[in-house]
């Protein structure tokens, strides 16, 4: 066995060890993290599904609602602050799916 194949089978190993030990690292900080079940808790939009949003949104009051050429419907709010709301049309192939910005001035 000449230098440069222990070379190699040394980097090799080590480069193997140090993938496994990367992936122990990431599976047992997953382990740690709770779990969370969208079921049980509202979501960051405020509602529980992106259905209960689009069923309750376009109806509140100060709503201004209107459908672009491709089929999404944009939400508008102005007061107190500046909401608008994106629902993607059902045929998108994100669907379902809502983005809910707040313009910040």
């Amino acid at each position: 066995m000449n230098i440069r194949h222990l070379a190699t089978c040394v980097a090799h190993r080590l480069t193997a060890a140090s993938l496994l030990t990367a992936v122990a690292i990431a599976s047992a900080w997953a382990q740690d993290r709770p779990a969370t079940n969208a079921a049980d808790n509202d979501t960051a939009i405020g509602y529980r599904s992106v259905a209960q949003a689009f069923a309750t949104v376009p109806h509140k009051p100060g709503a201004e609602v209107r459908v672009t050429p491709n089929g999404w419907t944009i939400v508008s709010f102005s007061t107190p602050e500046t909401v608008v709301w994106s629902f993607a049309p059902a045929d998108h192939y994100a669907a379902p799916a809502v983005v809910r910005r707040t313009l910040v001035t």
